[in-house]
């Protein structure tokens, strides 16, 4: 009955310290691609379920029906700051889910920007406007194999584009949009 008891407590406390040390990851970078760009990205954790994600990549796009005579495809810089709270990392791991690489659902307060410095285009001569966005996101990332992900998200937000004084009848501030479909690698 002794070696019962004693068997019983121990499994006990190991549970429970397995679910107290249950947190984000210390520090992930990955490299992602999606339908429209390629991302570099780093997540520094700053609580057991926030982790503070900054990123570099090129977004990419089109454009049909301009004023150039033809279909445009682009490709400019971008940089975003995103804190990100892993709401149910503690939930998944309690039901036996896998959490490595921060695999769990989060909310991110996303802030973005986008310089003017070139665009990569088939285009000669294309510009980019410079601009500054704020979004309120919901996601997923979930691994695939051992380290390879996926991300899926949505959210809606502000974008502030900086026209210069050329540019008349113009709306420096829209409502946005915001959807993501992510395939990465982290190491």
């Amino acid at each position: 009955m002794k070696k019962l008891i004693i068997t019983i407590f121990l499994s006990a406390f190991c549970y429970i310290s397995q679910a107290q040390t249950v947190s984000v990851e210390h520090s992930i970078n990955s490299i992602q691609t999606g339908f429209l760009g390629v991302w570099y990205n780093n997540e520094t954790r700053l609580s057991n379920t926030i982790a503070l994600r900054t990123e570099a990549g090129m977004n990419a796009g089109f454009q049909t029906g301009s004023e150039y005579q033809q279909d445009v495809i682009y490709m400019l810089p971008t940089f975003s700051l995103s804190p990100r709270w892993y709401y149910n990392i503690k939930k998944r791991a309690k039901k036996l889910k896998r959490v490595e690489n921060n695999s769990a659902s989060f909310v991110a307060l996303e802030g973005n920007y986008s310089p003017d410095w070139f665009v990569i285009s088939n285009v000669p001569g294309l510009r980019n406007i410079s601009d500054v966005s704020m979004f309120l996101s919901w996601g997923i990332r979930r691994n695939l194999v051992k380290d390879f992900n996926y991300e899926l998200g949505g959210g809606l937000g502000y974008i502030y584009t900086f026209y210069d004084s050329s540019i008349s009848n113009a709306n420096p501030i829209d409502f946005a949009f915001r959807v993501h479909l992510r395939i990465g690698y982290s190491f």
